[in-house]
């Protein structure tokens, strides 16, 4: 429910049936693919095998390949990952922009990889070095989010720098589950992805992903934008 209300907060959000039907969608592609890269895996090691020996019994072999292959799986999956790949130590992260991915290293490993969505034209998000700041399990906007009177929205997708709050209102911040403060103001946290950069220089993550980045740092981990 939060990370819904924070799409329906955004300034650009869709409707609650869009934002379900799409990340039902996402949900169903996310395992395919990763169905579909075990499956390879599991071809290649057990034809090797194989080869290598043929009076090998091939159903010991197919068995050892299933565990290897949902063991190595695991690293890629945002749910169980952190089963493989637990700890903070030796992890950093990599944004490439025109990709709109990111990349979570253990070392020169890969061992994550989670779409984004990065600052729209006005608002780009700009490359560099960074380190993680801080860390922010329950992060809300300073700037972006709604103004409320009696537990009522009377404004939505507001921006405190232009919108003038109504007298005995109060401003409530657009939630930003998972943050990762890399500036002042910027950081990598869980929000709406439309496919396209659209955020307002934060670096946005579906809500496992996120969660999974969030878990994989500790303040001072490399982050880099290119």
């Amino acid at each position: 429910m939060l990370d819904l209300l924070t799409e329906l907060m955004d300034p650009e959000h869709e409707s609650v049936g869009s934002v379900l039907l799409r990340r039902s969608a996402d949900a169903i592609v996310i395992g395919l693919s990763h169905f579909a890269l075990a499956l390879r895996s599991l071809i290649v090691t057990v034809s090797r095998v194989q080869d290598e020996n043929p009076s090998h019994n091939y159903s010991a072999s197919f068995l050892l390949c299933c565990v290897v292959v949902v063991l190595s799986g695991c690293a890629c999956s945002p749910g169980i990952g952190m089963l493989t790949d637990s700890g903070t130590s030796d992890h950093h992260i990599v944004i490439r922009l025109h990709e709109q991915k990111a990349y979570l290293y253990r070392g020169a490993m890969v061992v994550g990889i989670s779409p984004v969505s990065t600052g729209r034209e006005g608002h780009n998000t700009t490359p560099g070095t960074y380190h993680i700041l801080e860390k922010d399990l329950n992060h809300r906007s300073s700037l972006y989010g709604a103004y409320m009177m009696g537990g009522k929205v009377l404004k939505s997708g507001v921006d405190r720098k232009k919108d003038p709050m109504p007298p005995g209102a109060e401003f409530v911040g657009a939630p930003m589950p998972y943050y990762l403060q890399i500036a002042p103001a910027y950081g990598l946290h869980e929000g709406y992805l439309p496919g396209y950069p659209a955020s307002h220089g934060c670096i946005r993550m579906p809500g496992s992903w996120a969660r999974r980045f969030y878990y994989a740092t500790q303040e001072g981990s490399l982050l880099i934008i290119k």
